[in-house]
């Protein structure tokens, strides 16, 4: 007798690591920038250039990228600093080997930029570093057997997602724009706020096609003789292609994109002028594919002419109890703090996501955090003309799972990327306002549900003995819902037999039903 089986493929968290860096830089304004009066705009973000392993160890490097937008003495002149601060964190992981592909991210919580003087300015945050490895599990199913007639089967089908790729991969965006009419050309570019807004992953033939925009925010200085200060608000669209072997457009596609690089470079129009912003954007992609199949598992078997011992193994299901697409919209008032400079117009709003903690409870993903806003604001003073006002808004946001999967709690693990699609202030009088936002979330949750399946058949010769105890006939009546393999075991009969001698047309006698039963008589 020969046991037939089914590969099945999932992934595995192996292990995961976090810590949290405190993060103090003081920085010299350069000579040839004016000195700071006040404190605007600040922008970081953590760029992870490489993640290695080794022996119970992982080792993260990269940088924080940071812009600061200031008021210089002259009043409604700006100025920005730009720069890096490097990353280099080794964390000791138990369990961790060299060469296995690992992945990383932080978030900089609390971001602070204070002045010491005019000529110098105090950087201070926490990163909080997270570091994990998902394995690629292969597990061998028995499904069948080949090499006996007189075997009886008890095979489930069971739903599975099956893993058919993973990669890591790098999706480069280059996209131009040009300034609208009436704005004059560019002489200095201070400020770039690029983020990835609405994102569209879909599987098609050996390839992933990607859809989204960029929420992009510029601040410039004009040229001519008033040096204007000019601030420009762009959604820009793109679409492309990354390649994915083994997929097709039936397949589900998880695509968690995280924007790590974002430059902009000053570029001359067909008439010369300097009104073409030329956008390069890199999106890190953790991609996977699966496929939905339904798969025998073999879960019992005896013979009709022999005595049969069954040996069985765990094996573990791979679930997705979600994949997909989320967002949380927020809305709440704020009012300046006593003693700031009143609002007269709104002139950018900025934001960004602080996740805190991603759960899976009860069939749901539950993500929390924090949106992050920075309100950029004329005031109508002539020395101080400009404003900003900081605030946080919580939020907690539950995306129901998947009908009919069995996830359980303790073995889910919940992957996601948040973005930010919309965000908006409405002046509601000189000190109040409200504040809008459109969180964005790609989210997917796995995990395993625990079975068993036949690991051995063992054939014996007929126990003439006990075959002999039991009575030639017997009318049983089901106490509960039985189905006919179990009858059938007991009584050296097969289930056709006895589906044929009560004509029964399913497998299953119900509770309070009677089956008729002849020992040996599918022997």
């Amino acid at each position: 007798m020969e046991l037939l089986y089914r590969n099945v493929q999932s992934e595995q968290k192996k292990w995961e690591a976090a810590t949290q860096l405190t993060i103090e830089e003081d920085v010299n304004i350069p000579e040839a920038k004016a000195d700071c009066t006040e404190l605007l705009l600040k922008d970081a973000r953590l760029v992870v250039e490489e993640v290695r392993t080794g022996r119970d160890q992982v080792t993260v490097k990269g940088s924080i990228a940071y812009q600061i937008l200031y008021a210089g003495e002259e009043p409604g002149r700006l100025e920005s600093l730009k720069g890096s601060l490097p990353v280099d964190e080794t964390l000791h992981v138990d369990g961790a080997m060299p060469g296995e592909m690992a992945n990383a991210k932080g978030r900089l919580e609390d971001f602070r930029v204070s002045m010491i003087n005019t000529r110098k300015i105090a950087l201070q945050s926490v990163l909080c570093l997270q570091t994990w490895y998902l394995k690629v599990r292969n597990e061998d199913w028995c499904s069948d057997t080949a090499g006996s007639t007189t075997l009886e089967k008890q095979q489930v089908l069971v739903d599975i997602s099956q893993l058919i790729n993973r990669k890591q991969d790098v999706y480069r965006i280059k996209e131009e724009v040009e300034l609208p009419g009436g704005y004059p050309p560019i002489q200095t570019l201070l400020w770039q706020q690029i983020g990835a807004g609405e994102l569209e992953a879909r599987a098609m033939e050996d390839k992933i096609s990607l859809k989204g925009n960029l929420n992009c925010f510029f601040i410039y200085i004009g040229q001519g003789a008033s040096q204007p200060v000019k601030m420009l608000e762009k959604q820009v669209p793109f679409h492309g292609i990354v390649e994915c072997g083994g997929c097709n457009s039936d397949m589900t596609v998880s695509c968690l994109a995280c924007m790590t690089q974002a430059s902009t470079e000053i570029r001359q129009d067909e008439d010369g002028e300097d009104r073409v912003l030329y956008l390069e954007a890199v999106l890190d992609l953790q991609l996977r594919i699966y496929e939905d199949r339904r798969i025998p598992v073999l879960k019992d078997a005896y013979s009709t002419s022999l005595e049969t011992e069954i040996k069985t193994r765990p094996i573990s299901r791979p679930v997705i109890g979600l994949t997909g697409e989320g967002r949380h919209r927020l809305r709440q008032s704020w009012r300046l703090k006593e003693g700031s400079p009143g609002i007269v117009q709104i002139l950018h709003t900025a934001a960004q996501i602080l996740p805190e903690k991603e759960i899976w409870n009860d069939n749901h993903a539950i993500l929390q955090g924090s949106m992050e806003y920075q309100v950029l604001y004329q005031t109508g003073e002539e020395q101080l003309p400009y404003g900003v006002c900081q605030c946080s808004i919580p939020y907690e946001m539950s995306l129901e799972g998947m009908p009919g999967q069995e996830l359980a709690d303790h073995s889910a693990m919940v992957l996601s990327e948040a973005r930010v699609e919309q965000a908006s202030a409405e002046l509601k009088d000189s000190e109040e306002m409200e504040l809008k936002g459109v969180a964005a979330f790609s989210v997917l949750a796995l995990g395993e549900c625990p079975d068993t399946c036949v690991d051995d058949i063992v054939t014996k010769p007929l126990d003439t003995e006990h075959y002999a105890s039991l009575p030639g006939m017997v009318l049983c009546f089901a106490q509960r819902d039985t189905d006919l393999f179990t009858y059938g075991k007991q009584y050296y009969t097969s289930v056709e037999e006895i589906k044929n001698l009560n004509h029964l047309t399913e497998n299953l006698v119900h509770a309070g039903e009677k089956v008729f039963l002849v020992k040996g008589s599918g022997t």
